[in-house]
């Protein structure tokens, strides 16, 4: 990974971070539209988000997915274009995006080789490769950094998490979703 990739994705992942960050700051303070049973203890969605994660999703997952995902985008919303593309190479279509940008750039480089094995690299004037030419911006998609901070960021955590009432809850035989 070149210096500039490296840069590049410390600023998303901290973007990332942030975003998250005050993603599940929302969700904990969401305390209406629970899908738990009232006696579950669970008090907010991001309880519910964190037991379905740690042992099975419900029937309603699809529709905590949505509303993470649009909070996500509401987040993303408010960054700056250059750090939401930033996120964006880093996703899959990010990274394939970058590959062929990254031969179309490298194509305006030619190497040659001389009878004597003499390396050396001729740069052709950019206007030779107009076919070829280095886009002015990353065009990102807004659906692929939402998964991606959503799969990386939030439910990678909601795994993880825990607290005393989704501790209880697991460790009882709630079956309330």
């Amino acid at each position: 990974m070149e210096y500039k990739d490296k840069i590049i994705a410390a600023v998303a992942e901290n973007a990332c971070e942030q975003v998250a960050a005050k993603v599940i700051k929302t969700l904990r303070a969401e305390k209406k539209g629970l899908q738990s049973d009232e006696d579950s203890g669970l008090t907010n969605i991001w309880d519910e988000i964190c037991v379905q994660m740690q042992r099975q999703q419900s029937e309603t997952w699809e529709m905590y997915l949505d509303i993470i995902t649009g909070f996500i985008e509401s987040e993303v919303g408010k960054l700056d274009s250059n750090i939401v593309s930033s996120i964006w190479l880093q996703t899959d279509n990010g990274k394939d995006w970058d590959e062929e940008n990254q031969s179309n750039e490298e194509a305006n480089i030619i190497g040659h080789v001389d009878p004597n094995e003499f390396y050396f690299i001729q740069i052709e004037p950019r206007e030779k490769f107009l076919d070829n030419s280095i886009p002015d911006s990353v065009e990102y998609n807004t659906e692929d950094i939402a998964n991606y901070i959503l799969d990386n960021y939030i439910l990678s955590k909601a795994a993880d998490f825990t607290n005393k009432r989704i501790q209880k809850y697991l460790d009882g035989d709630y079956d309330s979703f």
